[in-house]
């Protein structure tokens, strides 16, 4: 190959991966200042929107992304899945990830959960609405967007699992959720790049939006809210049985062969 082909792909790789981002931050921008001004918040009305909006802020991007940079990674999102890997990642990604925010939320006193606030008490269609918009379609558009179409456009130039995760992170609101998506984001990332399986990416963040939804519309002392707030310890636990696991079955190989 040419080496002009060259320089022109990866000006227009990163041309597609800017547009992409920018087109995701206008979208929020323009979302964040004025849906609540236009179509309220806790209404079928808003539940709705808010549904369009995801499609269109993250669908966007990938459309983009396809289209400029032409890179369709034909992956199988629940292609050849094993349980048994799954079971794994998801414990991996999510113990490891809950043991930073709890560490996190000791040290400053607080957690955010990206969630709507204003959903408590409503009706059930409400709360199915925003359970799609906040729940289904991020776990599906975002590891698409960001695991998967981003990732194979920088995969081989820098380094793509820090810039994915930095992108990951800055498309959420607030500094607490930046770092912690960040670090979610990273975990995530890295599963995508040893299993090449969007689908495990997916699951895990869906389990992982599921807990934040449900923490954040029961109320305190709920039978729900204790059930939510239980399960992160509960990922660190199998999270470290597994580290201390894996540890152990290296160890015992290496005497082996010694």
């Amino acid at each position: 190959m040419d080496r002009r082909d060259g320089t022109s792909r990866k000006h227009t790789d990163s041309l597609a991966v800017c547009g992409s981002f920018l087109i995701l931050g206008i979208f929020n921008a323009i979302f964040i200042t004025c849906r609540r001004y236009i179509i309220g918040g806790g209404t079928v009305l808003a539940g709705i929107g808010d549904i369009c909006f995801t499609l269109i802020s993250l669908g966007a991007p990938i459309l983009f992304l396809d289209l400029l940079a032409g890179k369709k990674e034909k992956t199988a999102p629940c292609g050849d899945l094993s349980f048994r890997e799954l079971v794994r990642s998801c414990f991996i990604v999510l113990g490891a990830g809950y043991l930073f925010r709890i560490c996190y939320s000791h040290l400053v006193s607080f957690l955010a959960f990206v969630q709507p606030s204003d959903v408590k008490g409503k009706g059930f269609l409400v709360l199915c609405l925003y359970f799609v918009s906040s729940v289904v379609l991020p776990s599906i558009l975002e590891e698409v967007l960001f695991r998967e179409r981003i990732f194979c456009v920088l995969e081989g130039s820098v380094r793509p699992i820090l810039f994915t995760s930095l992108l990951f992170a800055f498309s959420h609101k607030g500094i607490h959720s930046i770092i912690n998506a960040f670090v979610f984001g990273a975990l995530l990332q890295y599963v995508y790049y040893k299993k090449r399986r969007l689908g495990y990416c997916i699951i895990i963040h869906f389990i992982n939006n599921t807990i934040a939804f449900f923490a954040s519309i029961s109320g305190d002392g709920s039978k729900t809210r204790m059930i939510t707030d239980i399960l992160p310890y509960i990922f660190v636990a199998v999270f470290f049985v597994l580290v201390i696991c894996c540890f152990a079955i290296n160890t015992g190989r290496k005497k082996r062969y010694e």
